[in-house]
């Protein structure tokens, strides 16, 4: 009896050793029961064509990325015959031959009418800011001027304009180009506020042109000197981290504090009169 049961054992430790050993390979994963729900990623953004790629993912939070592009109508467009699809299968198709899963009628209609109506939100948002930008001067091609160091990006470098589209936080992301170089400078702003950020940042037109040879020398080696304007002090140091501001008959006296360089600027009227370090 004893031997039977050790045999028994024995069977079935091989067994569970052999299927836990074919799921680790993840070849005889079993998902037929398992809850899928799919996303359309959306790579379109102010000035390129609508490019969409699908990704599925599973009740346990795993992540499958597929990558298929698919059209407006979800549609797939590319062909991959060993990952078993075709142009004009659905993603209903894909999930049904890839992992053996009959997603139903109304999961799948309910998902892709949730996908639509997202899709056509981000899409007329993106209109929105393209003319918002357009009525400022911001198009495609425009060349920029930086107003003060943001990111890898200094005072007076020269960029051109290229794209721009809405992070995942909503707020707006800029695609710049330097010369080979494409920079991507998340401003921070909303819709709502992006006119003044482009403004605080950027100069649109050279600012060699607006000051001395002496003003641009300094801005461009992020010094200051007494008499220097506040806009042109930003433009070498960026913002003040704090500002305290005093109005009376003498007109306006304002302390500028930048904590990381331990340094305190003094203007009256605009202008640096003096700086405590």
């Amino acid at each position: 009896m004893k031997i039977r049961c050790i045999y028994l054992l024995a069977c079935v430790s091989f067994v569970l050793s052999a299927v836990i050993a074919r799921t680790s390979d993840g070849a005889e994963e079993d998902f037929s029961t398992k809850r899928f729900c799919f996303d359309v990623i959306d790579y379109t953004s102010l000035y390129t064509d609508a490019e969409l790629s699908l990704q599925l993912s599973i009740e346990d939070k795993k992540c499958i990325y597929i990558e298929a592009k698919v059209d407006n109508k979800y549609k797939i467009v590319t062909d991959d015959k060993v990952a078993g699809y075709t142009t004009g299968d659905s993603i209903k198709h894909l999930i049904k031959y890839k992992f053996g899963r009959l997603v139903s009628d109304y999961e799948y209609k309910d998902r892709l009418i949730k996908l639509e109506v997202e899709r056509v939100s981000k899409s007329k948002e993106r209109a929105r800011l393209r003319r918002t930008l357009e009525r400022i001067g911001i198009s495609k091609g425009k060349e920029l001027w930086v107003k003060q160091k943001i990111d890898s990006l200094v005072p007076f470098q020269t960029v051109e304009f290229c794209d721009a589209d809405f992070t995942s936080d909503y707020t707006i992301e800029l695609e710049l180009k330097s010369g080979e170089d494409v920079v991507y400078v998340d401003t921070l702003a909303t819709h709502k506020d992006i006119t003044k950020k482009i403004n605080q940042i950027f100069y649109k037109s050279s600012p060699y042109k607006m000051w001395t040879k002496k003003i641009n020398k300094h801005i461009e080696e992020g010094k200051i000197f007494i008499g220097m304007s506040a806009e042109q002090v930003v433009a070498s140091w960026g913002e003040p981290d704090d500002m305290n501001r005093s109005v009376g008959k003498w007109g306006v006296h304002e302390q500028w504090v930048y904590r990381g360089a331990n340094t305190y600027l003094y203007f009256e009227n605009d202008k640096l009169t003096s700086f405590q370090d």
